[in-house]
């Protein structure tokens, strides 16, 4: 990816009144946000949410309010990657209009690339797959849950046999849509620090799944469910019953799309 756009003095952003405007720019944002104060990412009446905050700086930089998103991440969920598409107007400058958002966003919602998108792209139903990261720490830490003595041996040869499992229908969470429910395609972990980060990728993920990955493996760890039942919970019908990790470990790494659509390649 290319590198942030440089910023630009907020005071030469002057965008065209709403009634004088006769056409409209896509542009593309990639977002990073801290997810431990918002109720997620959708806007939801009375409550704060990512979504909300960006609607918020666009109407007080007086531009149109409708936008696009890839994920919708739930409550306590974190970004690196998050990518929505805005409309501006045609001659407003990318460097302008990311200076300008940056002056209005919190310091939690930050603004880490803006491309002009082609037409046809469109950020979640472009999206050919996506890559999260989970983080579990030893102890009390940022973006991790916090597991002093989990036996990260079992814990990863509970995750290991995931990568065998066709579809992860099971994983999904009650009332969910029944949609098919891809298999993953790239389960890594490694040493972080003193905390373990899982890397899971696929094509499609359900509300909760991967949570319930983590909380599944995290029974097997602790003997609550044998080692390698994970594929027959990952296949079998839904709803997932058991253990669902918490939110906070969540990181929403990258979101994937073709390269001849792709604004940020």
């Amino acid at each position: 990816m290319r590198a942030d756009v440089s910023l630009c003095d907020e005071a030469s952003f002057s965008p065209v009144p709403r009634r004088r405007r006769k056409s409209t720019a896509r542009v593309a944002l990639l977002l990073a946000y801290d997810g431990a104060g918002f109720r997620g990412f959708q806007r939801q009446p009375g409550q704060r949410t990512v979504e909300g905050e960006i609607l918020q700086a666009l109407t007080d930089c007086r531009l149109p309010t409708a936008l696009s998103f890839a994920s919708r991440t739930d409550a306590g969920v974190h970004a690196e990657g998050q990518v929505i598409v805005v409309r501006t107007p045609p001659d407003l400058d990318g460097q302008v209009l990311g200076r300008t958002l940056r002056s209005r966003l919190p310091p939690d919602v930050r603004v880490r690339l803006v491309c002009p998108t082609p037409r046809k792209f469109h950020p979640r139903w472009t999206a050919v797959g996506k890559r999260y990261r989970y983080r579990i720490s030893a102890a009390p830490s940022p973006r991790a849950w916090s597991l002093p003595g989990l036996d990260r041996a079992r814990f990863m040869q509970a995750l290991s046999v995931l990568a065998r499992a066709p579809r992860l229908c099971g994983l999904t969470a009650a009332g969910a849509p029944m949609k098919p429910a891809p298999p993953l395609d790239r389960l890594e972990w490694r040493e972080d620090g003193d905390a373990l980060a899982v890397t899971l990728e696929g094509p499609a993920f359900r509300r909760y799944a991967l949570r319930h990955l983590i909380g599944a493996a995290v029974s097997c760890a602790r003997g609550d469910r044998p080692l390698g039942s994970l594929v027959d919970l990952a296949v079998g019908a839904p709803p997932y019953r058991g253990l669902r990790a918490p939110a906070d470990g969540l990181v929403l790494e990258q979101v994937f799309y073709p390269p001849e659509l792709d604004p940020f390649g």
